[in-house]
């Protein structure tokens, strides 16, 4: 068998990319977002899955208010397209 022949080698390609995880993005880009301390809260929480009660019982807000500020956010981002990344963190539900 000739090793330098193309079609006899049976080798694998593999591609490897690199992904900041989107809780990462966030904190990196919260001053180019214009994000407050609270804000960024918010959506860390959202982005891990929890539900909007549970979000509202750890940062001491209702539910309705948890919903409220996320739908805002999106409005947001609807009219700010430099924000983009921030619908991301909104976990519809």
């Amino acid at each position: 068998m000739d090793k330098t022949d193309p079609s006899n080698s049976s080798a694998i390609g593999i591609t490897v990319t690199h992904q900041i995880p989107l809780p990462v993005k966030l904190v990196q880009l919260q001053e180019q977002l214009s994000l407050s301390q609270r804000q960024l809260d918010l959506c860390l929480l959202l982005v891990s899955g929890l539900s909007y009660s549970k979000i509202g019982k750890q940062l001491d807000q209702t539910e309705i208010s948890v919903v409220s500020q996320s739908n805002a956010y999106t409005t947001r981002c609807a009219r700010e397209p430099a924000k983009i990344l921030l619908r991301s963190c909104v976990v519809f539900r």
